[in-house]
């Protein structure tokens, strides 16, 4: 967070120059990994992936198996096949080792050897079957896979030094490498598909790691040309550009022709800059004389005979995603990796990138593409990198950089067919045909003309291969709206993102996301994360998108027959990978006659090539012009909330009647779906079908105001209306209802006609303390809202728990549960609208990821695992507090309760392994973490009540001695649901501890932290546990928040315990604003000198409690000992005379203050944000920007502080301007 009133000189920090000058810059082109030093004279390694994969089952001999895991098992059953391209390495390198490493999951127990051997025959991925001819020479070199579990993966590799040095030396004709089971378990290996970089995770495709020596060479020269087929060609020798479809290569490749030929691209490198991949081989020309390589790039064969051959240039190394489609009339993303040589000075570079998309032998050819949106149409290239600017500065001397390139709509008419690419970086654009009526055609500077040759850069030609076969998965589409105010203001802003997921499969999907702005809203320029100007950010979380583009056009909208903005995104997504469109919005609305608001709807859509659409939907409420609820200003203010009676909050706020006359205003309170069917009865004040309040149901308030007059009002909301079966509602059903108002038409209690009299109904603003009725747990959970902030589970383990509910947070839904209050574990339970953000009804939220707090729900109070030892049952306890409402409904529908239980039994920080254990007869057995699988809980029969169910059987739990004293993570969860069992282990169908995309709609989910080992007896034992984070306090200060759990994990009831903070750490006065929790009283907590005390009510055996406390800081930011951005470290303890275990009496929690980047724009006369110097006649200049929530920051102009920008809850700037600028420069 940004300190209270902190400066920021402008001219240091922002860059902001007006005339104008913008503080972001956008590079053309990202690196997408880190430079590493290219290949030089010496020992060199290198890591190959796989031009190919595949494998073969016996029984299944026509099916081509091309992408998907490898398996091996039984010799004569399954079969995989791994191919690696070695020309890539300098002809005249020594390969010194070759050790071929897989990546083995874990999805089968048990072990075996494997064996590694030779392929012979030629194949490919794409048309590999049972009956392909090929055999295999078997080594005899084994290596043992042996796994426990599906989170037991292993990396295993093999020597295979001579038969890679036999393959690059050409004594050998390279078909691949095999492998085979000895007939143990079955094995499966990532492929090159399923192993893919995903996000963070690294690639786990197969590897061929080689490490080789280059012999010095003194020669600085490096001249190259291309090797893709040239039918004109100084032998005369007819070159095929495609074997079979008898179509000759007239690709310009060759250099030195006669005047009026095409001449291919010579670079003559007489001193290094840059180049593609990390070799380079050396050649004059492409036919002819010596080269490096041996034979030359086309037209002679390894025998050195002329003859219709071409590709042999070994150095082709620089395109690295080589495995993605090319769909027609579509954009992707290229990776290119680029060298810079030691002693370059060039500071720019240019990359051109050809296609042969109609497979006709060359580079020259444009078509139109139809685009169905009815936006124009666009045309598709076979020049598909247009002269890309390549910053080399980004590449360090001696290094490389490998950059993502978006291409240009692609021509691809013959889709499934090989193609020949032309990759050329040169030092100069692309040459363009003398007639001036075609585009760059892969041609390089004739040797007639003035330029004659590219003096740097290379040339690779690649012959492109489509991707193996396979089955794709299903497509996912995510819509929502994000708005800072309800309704929207107008004008005013909201964000929209969409999310489309590729759910499982083995290939990429081609597909598209269309999403029209309806007239007159349209898309504003925003500042990316990335710092980044644009209209639309394309982004992936987890890689395997592409392009990460979109794009904006104009079209006709069908209902309003205005001209409306669509936002388009055309591409591929690798199986399991995810894009995200986010962009604002401008929000204007046009409303009927007196309407106040206005509904907007939105609705996106995705569809795979061929296939039927998916939609999804969102909407909002916005301001109408002319909009008058802002003649009653109302503003709520915070005040305490019964914990113990969450269905009636108490507001209080200042009332303000800003209209020239007097009014009467009556209060009342709205359901969303009063007339959902439902049988929903709300026990307030709810307006009729004709928009007026019954007078059967009285008002909460009546009052009156003068003209300017301010009135203080005080009423109870009830949170929850009483229904006759709640958990009948519809799952879309809101029973949070909104406070509304009227200006009372003289004496009555009756509110006027909405319709006719819109301008008399207004909403007050909710609470600022809002209890929703939801339920969810608080384990750590790494796929929460703050993008990039991973939770510890333990010190050292990151948290893959399952609890944040919202799909866009992570593909894993934590358990929710819509009405706990009716069917909850143990006496209490609190509310939350999600686990990591948004209302709680504890006051803080049940985790908080960027201080990495957890386990901060009150009221888990319900649940009791005991009686662990190894592969035995454990003992489960639990109270159930069930509702009369409850009964009636798993009576009448015949229904049951179900609780499970998950134990992270191998403290890896998830719920999702398995494994085999040894019982009490040496017999091995197959555990999973989900120790209690669907334990069924007859609400009917048990009727209401707080009832006690103890001594449950669990299965079998994984709990080994080594480690069994450290605490773990449990879950229990209670729903009138099954759990969702996503997994398997040996037959064993089984959860990781998620929910499903709709929540429960009833019951809870308890997480724990608890150290189990030893069940204590004959005496109390306190156990507690800590947490807390530094938060705005609303009023321009900060507070802390902290939250202490405490259980009686003994046999005795705690009496007379003392809870102390000590407080000096922060080395400031501090002020206790609240300390809430069961049981405690006035005067129960007390400060002495450094430290804050808390008498602990009692607590009987099996029970837990909370402490929440909300320390005011004094002063405008506290003095800590340690600085901003660093951690610090509270600590509390418990003292209680005859506790049985004080180990466990002390909990520390460590925050601090992490500032938030800062970023800013401006505009001057147009919505467009300046990224340059710029003029204007104006004399203000309006801002954009993100920076620290709620926090202001003083921006110096001319070296004098001009404003102090305002940044609201999301970050963003609240209407700032810089005004009275002098005429001329200003910084």
């Amino acid at each position: 967070m940004y300190p209270q009133n902190r400066s920021i000189r402008a001219f240091l920090i922002l860059a902001l120059t007006f005339l104008l000058t913008s503080a972001i810059l956008k590079t053309a082109v990202k690196a997408a990994a880190p430079a590493l030093p290219a290949a030089q004279a010496g020992a060199n390694t290198t890591e190959l992936h796989p031009t190919d994969d595949a494998r073969t089952q016996t029984g299944s001999p026509d099916t081509n198996f091309g992408s998907g895991y490898l398996w091996v098992g039984h010799p004569d059953i399954h079969y995989t096949l791994i191919k690696f391209d070695l020309s890539v390495l300098p002809a005249d390198a020594r390969i010194d080792s070759a050790e071929l490493q897989l990546y083995f999951t874990g999805i089968y127990t048990g072990s075996n050897e494997v064996e590694v051997g030779r392929v012979d025959g030629a194949w490919d991925e794409a048309t590999l079957v049972g009956s392909t001819p090929v055999s295999f020479t078997w080594s005899s070199q084994f290596q043992i896979v042996t796994s426990t579990g599906k989170d037991d993966p292993s990396v295993v590799s093999w020597d295979v030094t001579p038969l890679a040095q036999a393959w690059h030396s050409g004594a050998r004709v390279n078909d691949g490498l095999a492998l085979r089971g000895n007939g143990g378990e079955l094995k499966a290996a990532h492929s090159k598909e399923t192993g893919r970089e995903r996000g963070t995770d690294p690639y786990r495709g197969p590897k061929l790691i080689i490490t080789y020596s280059l012999p010095p060479d003194e020669d600085p020269r490096r001249p190259d040309l291309g090797d893709a087929p040239d039918s004109t060609n100084h032998h005369g020798q007819p070159n095929t550009a495609y074997l079979g479809a008898g179509i000759l290569g007239q690709f310009p490749t060759v250099w030195n022709v006669p005047a009026g030929q095409i001449a291919g691209p010579l670079h003559e490198n007489a001193t290094g800059e840059g180049f593609l991949g990390e070799f380079i081989s050396r050649e004059r020309e492409a036919d002819l004389g010596p080269d490096q390589d041996g034979p030359n790039n086309i037209l002679r064969n390894a025998a050195g005979a002329i003859a219709d051959v071409a590709d042999n240039d070994r150095a082709d190394d620089g395109w690295r995603n080589r495995g993605i489609p090319f769909p027609d009339c579509r954009k992707q993303t290229l990776t290119v990796r680029i060298s810079k040589a030691p002693n370059a000075t060039l500071e720019k570079m240019y990359l051109n990138v050809w296609f042969d998309g109609n497979r006709d032998g060359d580079w020259d050819d444009v078509a139109p593409c139809t685009i169905l949106d009815g936006a124009p149409n666009q045309p598709s290239y076979e020049w598909i990198v247009q002269d890309q600017a390549i910053d080399m500065t980004l590449i360090p001397a001696g290094g490389f950089v490998d950059f993502n390139i978006d291409t240009e709509r692609i021509l691809n008419s013959t889709l499934g067919l090989p193609h020949w690419m032309r990759f050329t970086l040169s030092e100069a654009r692309a040459v363009q045909p003398q007639s001036g009526s075609k585009y760059p055609d892969g041609r390089g500077p004739h040797p007639a003309s003035a330029q004659k040759s590219f003096k740097y850069g290379e040339t690779e030609d690649v012959l492109q291969k489509p991707p193996a076969p396979g089955e794709p998965g299903e497509l996912v589409l995510e819509k929502r709206v994000i708005t800072h105010e309800d309704p929207v203001d107008y004008p005013g802003k909201v964000t929209y993102q969409v999310r489309l997921r590729h759910v499982g499969g083995e290939v990429p999907l081609v597909a598209q996301i269309r999403d029209q702005i309806g007239f007159p809203q349209h898309l504003l320029p925003h500042i990316t994360q990335s710092g980044d100007i644009a209209y639309i950010e394309v982004t992936s979380s987890t890689g395997g998108a592409s392009p990460l583009e979109a794009g904006l056009s104009y079209v006709n909208g069908d209902q309003s027959g205005m001209i409306e903005q669509l936002i388009s995104w055309d591409g591929a997504l690798e199986p399991d990978s995810e894009v995200l469109l986010s962009f604002d919005v401008h929000v204007h609305p046009y409303c009927p006659a007196l309407a106040q608001t206005k509904t907007i709807n939105n609705i996106a859509s995705a569809t795979v090539v061929g296939g039927d659409p998916v939609t999804a939907e969102s909407s909002f409420q916005a301001k109408c012009p002319g909009y008058e609820a802002g003649g009653i200003q109302i503003e709520p203010h915070e005040i305490p909330i019964d914990l113990n009676d969450l269905t009636q909050v108490p507001w209080s706020g200042t009332v303000w009647n800003k209209h020239p006359i007097s009014v009467t205003l009556g209060f009342y309170q709205q359901f969303d779906n009063s007339d959902s069917g439902n049988g929903a009865t709300a026990a307030v004040a709810e307006p009729n079908k004709n928009g007026r309040v019954d007078a059967s149901s009285p008002l909460l308030a009546r009052v009156t105001l003068a003209p300017d007059e301010h009135k203080l009002v005080d009423l109870t909301l009830r949170m929850e209306a009483e229904f006759s079966d709640e958990l009948a509602l519809a799952d879309d059903y809101s029973p949070i209802g909104k406070l509304m108002f009227c200006i009372l038409p003289l004496e009555s209690d009756r509110c006027a006609d909405p319709q006719e009299y819109p301008n008399l109904v207004g909403q007050a603003p909710p609470p600022p303390w809002i209890p929703q009725p939801e339920e969810l747990g608080d384990a750590p959970d790494s796929t929460n809202h703050f993008a990039g902030v991973a939770m510890t589970a333990y010190p050292g383990v990151q948290a893959n728990f399952p609890t944040v509910f919202d799909p866009a947070a992570g593909a894993d839904q934590g358990p929710k549960h819509r009405f706990p209050q009716l069917l909850h574990l143990g006496p209490g339970v609190s509310r939350e609208a999600e686990a990591d953000l948004g209302p709680d009804a504890d006051g803080v939220n049940n985790i908080w990821p960027p201080a990495n707090a957890n386990d901060q729900d009150w009221f888990d109070d319900g649940s009791r695992l005991s009686n662990l030892v190894n592969c035995q049952s454990a003992r489960v306890d639990v109270r159930v507090a069930i509702s009369p409402q409850a009964v009636n409904w798993f009576g009448n529908n015949n229904r049951v309760a179900y609780l499970n239980v998950w134990l992270d039994s191998n403290h890896d920080g998830d719920w999702a392994d398995g494994f085999t254990c040894v019982d009490e007869a040496g017999q091995n057995k197959d555990v999973v973490e989900h120790i209690l699988r669907d334990y069924p809980i007859d609400v009917a029969a048990l009727g209401a009540g707080l009832q006690v169910l103890n001594n449950i059987a669990t299965d079998r739990v994984g709990w080994p001695a080594q480690g069994a004293e450290e605490a773990r993570w449990i879950r229990f969860t209670l729903s009138e649901e099954p759990s969702n069992k996503t997994l398997n282990f040996n037959g064993i169908q089984y959860g990781d501890g998620r929910g499903y995309a709709t929540a429960f709609r009833t019951g809870e989910t308890e997480d724990y932290l608890r150290v189990l080992a030893g069940d204590h007896a004959g005496g109390p034992d306190l156990a507690l546990q800590m947490n807390g984070q530094i938060a705005p306090d609303g009023q321009g200060g900060q507070e802390l928040r902290l939250k202490f759990d405490y259980a009686n994990l003994g046999t005795v009831e705690a009496q007379g315990a003392l809870l102390t903070l000590d407080k000096k750490i922060l080395n400031v006065d501090v002020e206790i604003r609240s300390a809430q929790g069961p049981g405690l009283q006035e005067g129960d907590v007390t400060v002495d000198g450094n430290n804050i005390t808390v008498a602990l009510p009692a607590l009987a055996p099996n029970q837990n409690s909370s402490v929440a406390m909300r320390l005011g800081l004094s002063g405008a930011q506290p003095v800590l000992a340690a600085a901003v951005n660093e951690a610090y470290t509270l600590t509390a303890q418990i003292e209680l005379a005859g506790d049985i275990d004080p180990s466990n009496n002390q909990a520390s929690t460590t925050i601090a203050l992490n500032n938030a980047p800062l970023r800013l724009a401006a505009s001057v006369e147009s919505d467009d944000l300046l990224r340059k110097a710029d003029t204007t006649c104006r004399n203000q200049v309006w801002l954009q920007g993100l920076g620290e929530p709620m926090q202001p920051v003083d921006l110096y102009v001319n070296d004098a502080s001009n404003i102090q920008l305002q940044f609201d809850a999301a970050g963003r700037i609240i209407d700032a301007r810089l005004t009275n600028l002098p005429e001329g420069r200003n910084l």
